[in-house]
């Protein structure tokens, strides 16, 4: 027999955050904008549980661009390293950006991870959607 307090343990189990398993996601506002204007540019997320936070333990969110569907993607703001084996929290890039010319601008959230906060090269572990803007 199902009870009304299981049905409530499950409905909150399936309402916690997205990333509970690792992800990433980004959000630019606002989704139109005229050139000269500025988008707002946020990505966050966190990746990993039990062995993928030993190999990955320090991350970091980075912000990428591009300013044509199958453009090259480039980076234009990364977030600080935070060490997820220690903290719960999120890692997170902020960036205020610049629409140049017309046409649609794409933006993306990486998050990278490596063993130790110092490491040159983080290696890529996760990447968001895509979110669009069009500038007028």
């Amino acid at each position: 027999m199902v009870t009304v307090a299981s049905i409530a343990s499950i409905g909150l189990a399936a309402a916690g955050p997205a990333f509970a398993k690792g992800d990433i996601w980004v959000t630019a506002a606002p989704h139109s904008v005229h050139v000269g204007q500025t988008v707002h540019v946020h990505a966050a997320g966190v990746y990993g549980d039990g062995m993928e936070i030993e190999e990955n333990p320090y991350q970091r969110a980075c912000i990428q661009q591009r300013l044509t569907p199958s453009g090259p993607w480039h980076t234009v703001k990364c977030g600080k390293v935070i060490n997820h084996a220690t903290s719960e929290a999120e890692a997170k890039a902020d960036a205020n950006v610049k629409a140049l010319r017309h046409g649609t601008v794409q933006f993306r959230g990486i998050l990278y991870g490596a063993k130790n906060p110092h490491v040159k090269h983080p290696a890529p572990i996760k990447t968001s959607e895509i979110a669009t803007v069009r500038v007028n």
